[in-house]
């Protein structure tokens, strides 16, 4: 049988599996990389997931606790301005009642007095010679003794000091109470001057003109007594105490010159409605209607508010108004 005897180099093959063992390792290294790269994006995608899920849930639960802080606001405002009617119209029922307490009470003061006077006159008149004798003998003794009295208990000496220290005191009560009174009346002079000139315009006017002080003049059915009415009047606040009560007496000694008519231009008296141009009164209503839109109110109630305002603009459909 023959025998065949090969020679095979195996260099070639051993370089390349060198080569593909660098090869190996590269992409190994390349797929570890690669391996850590997807990892981290998929870290700073669920970070940024999880920001956005939180951002949102927070501007979500903003808003609604805001609508809601809205909502429970315009609620308030409106209890708010029942509140102050009730308490202007509880403080007005009070002043009421105390005038009218105060009166009683001088009329029922007034007769009491009269009967003791009237009781005690009856009394001297029955026993007139007792009552003589009573009075002669209380101007002989008892007042004598009642004005010698502190003579007695106190000496000079001591009623100098205690006369000083209540004269000291006196004239330190009466200083104070000047200077607090200087003192308001300063203050009084330089708050009228900053109100003044906060409204006056500085421009100069040609001959003399009439300038109007805006008053506001209600009437309401009495609580007490269906067939009587409470009048009101309503001034500005930045005016003296003085000068208001003159303009509240003015106002409710002549109300027949400032009643307001439905629209019928009865003789003698003024309809004040006709008084006011229609462009005032455009601008009055879009004034209005500016601070309703403004005032953040329930829906219901900014379409009362509408309501009654266009009713009291109406030619008289509900009855006299003032």
């Amino acid at each position: 049988m023959p025998t065949f005897d090969y020679v095979v180099d195996t260099t070639p093959m051993a370089n390349t599996v060198s080569s593909v063992s660098s090869h190996v390792r590269g992409t190994t290294a390349a797929v570890v990389a690669m391996e850590s790269a997807v990892i981290k994006s998929e870290e700073l995608a669920s970070e940024k997931v999880c920001r956005n899920v939180t951002s949102g849930f927070h501007i979500l639960i903003r808003s609604q606790v805001s609508q809601k802080a809205a909502g429970y606001f315009s609620q308030m405002s409106s209890k708010m301005v029942l509140l102050m009617e009730f308490a202007k119209t509880l403080a007005t029922t009070k002043n009421r009642m105390t005038n009218d307490y105060q009166r009683l009470k001088r009329e029922y003061l007034k007769i009491f007095r009269g009967l003791d006077k009237a009781l005690e006159n009856r009394i001297r008149q029955l026993d007139k010679n007792a009552m003589e004798l009573g009075d002669a003998r209380k101007n002989l003794v008892t007042s004598r003794i009642v004005k010698d009295a502190p003579s007695v208990l106190c000496y000079g000496k001591d009623t100098q000091d205690t006369a000083g220290l209540m004269f000291s005191a006196r004239i330190k009560s009466k200083t104070e109470k000047a200077l607090d009174s200087m003192a308001k009346s300063v203050f009084s002079s330089q708050m009228y001057k900053t109100q003044v000139d906060s409204v006056l315009d500085s421009k100069t006017v040609q001959e003399k003109q009439v300038e109007c002080i805006p008053v506001i003049y209600t009437e309401e059915k009495s609580l007490v007594s269906s067939e009587s009415s409470v009048n009101n009047v309503y001034v500005s606040d930045i005016m003296e105490e003085f000068s208001k009560n003159n303009i509240s007496s003015y106002v409710m000694e002549n109300l027949s010159l400032f009643e307001m008519q439905n629209g019928s231009g009865k003789s003698g008296k003024i309809d004040l409605k006709s008084e006011v141009p229609a462009k005032e009164q455009s601008e009055i209503e879009s004034e209005f209607m500016n601070l309703v839109s403004s005032a953040s109110l329930d829906e219901r109630v900014s379409s009362e508010i509408v309501a009654l305002f266009k009713a009291a603009k109406g030619d008289g459909a509900g009855g006299e108004t003032r």
